[in-house]
């Protein structure tokens, strides 16, 4: 989801450790786009948020579409985390976030699922079965060359 969202990553991995089961890892969130900083640009940080927030959603989407039913766990600080971005952009109604998050979540779930990205989802999935770890670079590749083939 990264590559599609055009959103820079360092990284993608399916080693678990003490807070995740797997991670994108990405840049810092910009000054611009924290809704405490003088910097801060509100339509720059929403785009960037809806960027970002399916990048997030995309691993316990995947998982649950191989799997044909929700992850048990793994997800839990994403969600968090996205809530809490979410009330600030959304005038801090909590039922506007909400709202926005489940349209977020089947958005992105109808994005990688679709036919033409799942099976760059599933190149990705199985290099990452082998390796544990991929760098943007290879991630990158994989993902290009399962496009060319589909």
């Amino acid at each position: 989801m990264a590559y599609l969202q055009r959103v820079p990553f360092r990284q993608v991995s399916i080693a678990p450790d003490t807070d995740t089961l797997g991670r994108v890892l990405m840049g810092a969130w910009p000054d611009w786009a924290n809704p405490d900083s003088c910097e801060y640009r509100e339509r720059a940080a929403y785009d960037y948020f809806l960027r970002h927030a399916r990048v997030s959603l995309a691993g316990q989407i995947a998982e649950a579409h191989h799997l044909g039913k929700p992850p048990r766990s793994g997800m839990h600080g994403d969600n968090r985390c996205l809530a809490a971005l979410a009330l600030p952009l959304c005038r801090g109604i909590e039922d506007t976030a909400n709202a926005m998050l489940e349209w977020l979540y089947l958005d992105t779930r109808d994005r990688l699922t679709s036919p033409l990205v799942w099976p760059a989802v599933e190149t990705l999935a199985d290099a990452l079965v082998e390796r544990k770890t991929l760098g943007a670079r290879a991630a990158r590749s994989l993902i290009r060359a399962a496009y060319r083939h589909g």
